[in-house]
């Protein structure tokens, strides 16, 4: 980022002396907007206050650009590609710090019919724990944020942990994240995927207002109360979002922006579509900076990049001296023709090396960033192929993962080849350089490849003349493979290039045992997730699941006018069969039962175990008429059900209870209700038959 800064230092100095620059700053002003939902939201909500500044200040432009990261905002920032942001708080003051970004106006977000300047967070669990009732208490749980960069869904939350000795990091028994969705944290902690979470205050209110929750159903931590802030909070209240310029806009333009956005009326469309009142003077970002200090995250955490970026900086005001110095000398000695042949090979060497560490730096600068944004696709493994390919100068590079347990063979994750990935295949690494590569060592081959590896074919059809192979090894110590660059032409690369090799083989390490990580992660929740909502014995759904399709039914009846129906089977002298024979066969006989009636019932049911010797079926969009024809045939499956046991056929029956589901319904539990009733009817008057449950008659029975 340093970088970036000399560099627009100097193209503007250029402007200057050419006697441009007024022209170039007056055409148009990009303001960089952090689009949290994405850019087509971001769009939506803040192109109309680009359209207000237009019109407010016709004598310039103004252009929304979104950035969906922070790394992205921070570089446009830097370089002057955008010399206004509208960002959050903890951004704003990193903007500010890191480029002297300044505050012009502070947000005033439109909620429950008033504006506010400020926000906090709430932290919460669901109002039955018992066990969790402050922050304290929240050791050794599972606590979901909603974004690790995020600042009311985290970082507030964060501080007020450190403030009551919780250390998130260390003493929760797991942290996630919920990608930057308030929502999602909500659900997971309602339906106790996990134990408590933290989002931005105002979020419980408004899903309350849509319906989508209920207030009494969250039990709030460390709650506080603050005069005239209405919403549920657990922490100090902090500014909203702030619109900043950068310091080489003029005063001037400056002062047009911060009068036109604190002079927006309530009522315009700009604040309509960004969903807030209108702006107010900035106010005093110092509880955002202490926040931070204290958590040593944003502008005070010292990154690989910046200090990548320091490095360069101080490293080309060195470059520029030594320059200077060869300059003098030069201009010293210019009749000497023996020394000025030597500074003019100095010079070469120098731009050479320049050009190398230039390439050098921004091939680690696109690594870092996408460290920081921890890059999960394909992709990324793409990126750093191509710049290694790019920084060597090479026309071949590849990442190789070990594909036996011997490490004899590898087959290729990425390749490529020329201008273009190519399908990976797989080869035995006897007899190549790659070979090498197993010790753990560089392998670099500057010319006489073939040479030295005769018996390896591949290099001489591809007539391949330069190689350059690191190992991969696992953030645990193991060795997964290598990653190489190799070319039809020799390869000198410089000492500092070598290094970074061996960088980007860490970070590749590093990204393909998350992958591993990750897959292994879903696996485990899809199981746990399976079992959750499966009976154990016979693989049906439960009837937690049940419950819950059964919900979701009795939803569609009463909003789409759809007509479903509820069976409820109890199967008799089913406990005559467990105290003859004993539970191990009654187990067999549940599950060959369960097999049975499943033959019954169409695709689109669901036959569920409800427990002990019960079970269900929800039948969709089944008229009542449907829904007696299907009970009928579940009553014959299991009439003519025979289960053999020691050579004795054994025989059960079954009485059925049907409820019919429709927009008159009541609700889930008067279905359940309905249907269970019913069936202790059709045992009451002699089992093994159905009985047919009729919302607006009563009960009609049906002997069969």
């Amino acid at each position: 980022m340093q970088t970036g800064r000399w560099v627009y230092g100097i193209r503007w100095l250029i402007l200057c002396l050419l006697g441009i620059s007024g022209s170039v700053a007056s055409e148009e002003f990009r303001i960089a907007v952090r689009a949290h939902n994405g850019r087509a939201a971001a769009m939506t909500q803040w192109q109309a206050t680009a359209d207000y500044l237009n019109k407010k200040i016709p004598q310039h432009h103004f252009k929304i650009v979104p950035f969906e990261n922070n790394s992205g905002l921070n570089q446009a920032a830097s370089n002057g590609e955008a010399l206004f942001c509208i960002t959050n708080p903890d951004s704003s003051l990193e903007l500010k710090m890191r480029y002297g970004q300044h505050p012009l106006a502070t947000l005033l977000n439109a909620r429950q019919g008033k504006g506010y300047a400020q926000f906090g967070t709430v932290i919460f669990t669901r109002s039955d724990r018992r066990d969790i009732n402050e922050l304290a208490d929240l050791k050794g749980t599972i606590f979901l944020g909603v974004d690790e960069l995020g600042f009311g869904g985290w970082r507030i939350a964060w501080g007020e942990l450190l403030k009551h000795n919780v250390e998130p990091y260390r003493d929760f028994k797991e942290l996630r994240f919920a990608g930057g969705n308030h929502n999602s944290v909500v659900y997971s902690v309602l339906k106790g995927e996990v134990d408590a979470g933290s989002v931005r205050t105002d979020t419980l209110e408004e899903m309350a207002a849509a319906g989508q929750i209920k207030l009494s159903d969250i039990k709030v931590l460390g709650a506080k109360k603050i005069a005239g802030f209405p919403f549920l909070l657990s922490s100090d209240l902090y500014p909203e979002w702030y619109f900043s310029a950068a310091k080489s806009v003029s005063d001037t333009v400056k002062a047009d922006v911060t009068h036109a956005l604190l002079d927006m009326p309530q009522s315009d469309p700009a604040a309509v579509a960004g969903r807030y009142w209108g702006w107010m003077s900035p106010l005093d970002a110092a509880p955002v900076e202490h926040l931070l200090k204290d958590l040593q995250t944003g502008p005070f955490r010292v990154t690989r990049s910046e200090l990548l970026g320091e490095f360069v900086h101080q490293y080309l005001y060195r470059l520029l001296a030594i320059l200077l110095a060869v300059v003098g000398l030069g201009g010293a000695f210019f009749y000497v023709t023996k020394l000025n042949r030597k500074i003019t090979q100095a010079q070469m060497q120098l731009k050479a090396e320049i050009t190398g560490r230039e390439r050098a730096e921004q091939a680690l600068t696109l690594l870092a960033q996408q460290s920081l944004e921890f890059t999960k696709e394909e992709l990324f493994f793409k990126i750093c192929l191509t710049e290694l390919a790019q920084l060597f100068s090479v026309k071949y590079a590849f990442i190789g993962l070990f594909s036996d347990g011997e490490k004899n063979k590898v087959k290729t994750y990425a390749l490529w080849v020329g201008d273009e990935f190519v399908e990976n295949f797989e080869y035995s690494l006897e007899g190549t350089p790659c070979a090498d590569v197993l010790n753990r060592k560089l392998e670099l081959i500057e010319t006489g490849a073939i040479k030295k590896y005769p018996n390896d074919l591949a290099l001489k059809e591809m007539g391949i003349d330069s190689y350059f192979g690191v190992p991969l090894i696992s953030p645990e110590g193991t060795m997964i493979g290598l990653v190489s660059v190799f070319d039809t032409k020799p390869m000198y690369p410089a000492k500092d290039l070598r290094a970074v090799l061996k960088i980007f083989a860490n970070r590749i390490a590093m990204e393909i045992q998350r992958k591993h990580e990750e897959e292994a992660l879903h696996g485990m929740a899809e199981q746990l997730s399976y079992q959750a909502s499966h009976d154990v014995l016979t693989n049906l759904i439960n009837r937690r699941e049940f419950e819950v399709r059964a919900k979701a039914a009795w939803g569609s009846a009463k909003n789409q006018y759809r007509h479903h129906a509820l069976c409820y089977l109890d199967l008799d002298n089913f406990k005559v069969v467990n105290d003859t024979y004993g539970h191990s066969v009654g187990d067999d006989l549940l599950k060959q039962i369960s097999s049975t009636l499943g033959t019954i019932v169409r695709g689109s049911d669901t036959l569920a175990r409800l427990g002990g010797d019960e079970f269900g079926v929800l039948l969709l969009d089944c008229p009542l008429d449907r829904a007696r024809d299907i009970a009928d045939k579940l009553l014959e499956a299991v009439k003519n059900f025979r289960f053999i046991h020691n050579g004795h056929a054994l025989q059960v029956g079954v009485s059925i209870g049907v409820a019919a589901i429709g927009p008159e319904s009541r609700d889930v539990h008067a279905l359940f209700q309905a249907a269970d009733s019913s069936c202790y009817l059709a045992k009451k008057l002699g089992r093994n038959r159905l009985h047919i449950h009729g919302e607006a008659n009563g009960i009609v029975s049906r002997l069969s």
